[in-house]
């Protein structure tokens, strides 16, 4: 029985640049979605306001 030559594995790969980069796009999602979280919640408080609002001052659409 031959013995084979122990294949050599690549070198690791450096991806601390890319981990940098997805720690900025994930804070920017964050920082975003925080803004629409926000409009949405302004959107149902406006909303409900104008539900509240006496029939002959509502627009007609």
């Amino acid at each position: 029985m031959q013995q084979q030559p122990k294949q050599q594995l690549p070198d690791p790969v450096d991806h601390t640049g890319v981990l940098a980069d997805l720690k900025n796009e994930l804070k920017k999602s964050q920082e975003r979605e925080g803004q629409l979280l926000a409009l949405v919640q302004q959107l149902q408080s406006d909303l409900d306001e104008l539900k509240k609002a006496p029939a002959k001052s509502k627009w007609k659409f």
